[in-house]
């Protein structure tokens, strides 16, 4: 059972590539929301209708998405 309905709801998680923020976007995936993924290396796989943003945000010229 889903602990939130996340149908027709975005979510951006920065850092989740990996560890916490991984899960997280996970979370808010099986929740039926659309992620957009954040990380400076591409994760080995992303959930349907995912998105994945590469960038160093610590650099205001850098973000692009791929």
């Amino acid at each position: 059972m889903k602990e939130f309905d996340l149908l027709s709801r975005a979510a951006l998680v920065t850092g989740s590539t990996r560890g916490i923020g991984r899960g997280i976007a996970d979370a808010f995936c099986e929740s039926g929301a659309r992620v957009l993924f954040h990380g400076r290396t591409p994760p080995d796989d992303l959930p349907p209708d995912s998105i994945f943003l590469n960038a160093d945000l610590s650099d205001l010229q850098a973000p692009h998405a791929d």
